[in-house]
């Protein structure tokens, strides 16, 4: 009996080490998968890209901050997104819709719709950022926020546009929780977005019209 019961402890200590060393060995690889410097290894704006353009579509809450010149606009409200041909923000005192290569913007003061050519490569417009190949900027820095959440910094290229672009991005959905890009000390755009779900009726995105009192084209 005794000798049954010493195997049988050396059998539970054997699989308690083994146990033990398979964690650690877990905990060791997690740390390395997911320590800062080799998160700067993964091309994580591309993986953020690819989500925020999914072809599926995203419909999202946002709360959207522009500061300009010591002046702040704050609006709650929504915005879709499907690949990147179509965008509908719609605030408050704002609604902006992308079709392809045209920006619509609709003024709630003044009832006015504006039109105006959409160039996805300019880096100094937001929207920009959002639909393209977020222009004139390169990969920085990425922290560890959270174990579910980084913070992705990317730095301006050049003079023109934005100097900086930080992103609070979710790791498991490469969804940004926040944006924010400064230019200079007058300029800055924040995007908190509150909650993300998939696009149900795409049609109603591509179909949308915005309307006013008065139509202005500035493509002529």
């Amino acid at each position: 009996m005794k000798r049954i019961s010493r195997c049988w402890m050396m059998m539970t200590t054997n699989n308690f080490s083994r146990t033990f060393l398979s964690l650690i060995t877990l905990l060791l690889l997690f740390n390395f998968l997911y320590s800062e410097d080799n998160l700067l290894d993964v091309d994580v704006v591309d993986k953020v890209k690819s989500s925020i353009l999914s072809t599926d579509g995203h419909s999202f809450k946002v709360v959207w901050t522009y500061e300009y010149d010591g002046d702040i606009w704050t609006g709650e409200g929504s915005m879709k997104v499907l690949g990147q041909d179509y965008l509908k923000l719609n605030l408050d005192y704002q609604q902006i819709l992308i079709k392809h290569d045209t920006l619509f913007t609709r003024y709630e003061e003044t009832n006015q719709v504006v039109a105006d050519w959409f160039d996805r490569t300019d880096p100094a417009n937001f929207f920009s950022i959002l639909l393209g190949e977020m222009p004139g900027f390169t990969l920085d820095k990425v922290d560890i926020l959270t174990e579910r959440q980084i913070v992705v910094t990317l730095r301006a290229e050049t003079m023109v546009g934005f100097d900086t672009l930080r992103m609070i991005v979710d790791r498991e959905t490469w969804l940004p929780v926040s944006m924010s890009a400064v230019a200079g000390e007058d300029i800055r755009v924040d995007v908190q977005i509150k909650e993300a779900a998939p696009l149900t009726n795409p049609l109603e995105l591509t179909n949308e019209k915005l309307t006013g009192s008065e139509f202005i084209d500035l493509r002529e």
